[in-house]
């Protein structure tokens, strides 16, 4: 596993729905989550264009889409 992984550029849904956004994960751990530096050290980057992204969600049964 990657030390530093960043999402960038999805769709991060959480509980207020959904944002344009970057997640940091160092260790296995979100450590940060919004508009991100461009380049986060030496971070593998995941291209999350046009995808969702939902960091943290361990019950995926929510209805984000009742908020929108």
């Amino acid at each position: 596993m990657t030390a530093r992984l960043l999402v960038r550029g999805g769709t991060v849904w959480d509980e207020h729905g959904g944002q344009l956004a970057d997640v940091l994960v160092e260790g296995g751990r979100i450590t940060a989550v919004g508009r991100l530096a461009a380049e986060v050290g030496d971070a593998e980057v995941v291209d999350a264009s046009g995808l969702d992204v939902l960091p943290g969600f361990v019950d995926v049964h929510v209805h984000v889409a009742d908020r929108i």
